[in-house]
């Protein structure tokens, strides 16, 4: 079956480490990149809701994108997913050490990381 246009998409991750290495953060980017907003809107929103259903703390930023969230998931650590024209971008948090914690202001850092990202990023 051909997917429709606003279904095919294009993605790229980036994985940077921000800091010493005895206190590393490891920080990755993942952006999705559709044919038009409405494809990132979708996705953005399909999701939202099964976050925000399964991570009681989630919470919407502003600030950010078109359309952002905040979660943290026991495992898998802190994310920041936003939604900006035809982008859809994710970021997310880790320590490299586990028995080190992730700075107080980890949400901040995140939405710093989702601005220059979408600064850098061309939109349709």
């Amino acid at each position: 079956m051909a997917r429709s246009q606003s279904e095919r998409r294009s993605s790229s991750t980036c994985v940077i480490t921000l800091g010493a290495l005895d206190k590393a953060v490891l920080v990755s980017v993942g952006v999705d990149l559709f044919p038009d907003a409405v494809g990132a809107q979708g996705n953005y929103e399909g999701f939202r809701d099964v976050v925000f259903k399964d991570n009681p703390g989630a919470r919407d930023v502003t600030g950010v994108g078109a359309a952002a969230y905040f979660f943290a998931d026991p495992t898998l650590g802190p994310h920041l997913v936003v939604q900006y024209g035809n982008a859809h971008l994710a970021v997310a948090a880790a320590a490299v050490n586990d028995s080190k914690t992730l700075p107080s202001d980890i949400e901040r850092r995140l939405v710093t990381t989702a601005k220059a990202t979408l600064n850098k990023l061309p939109t349709a």
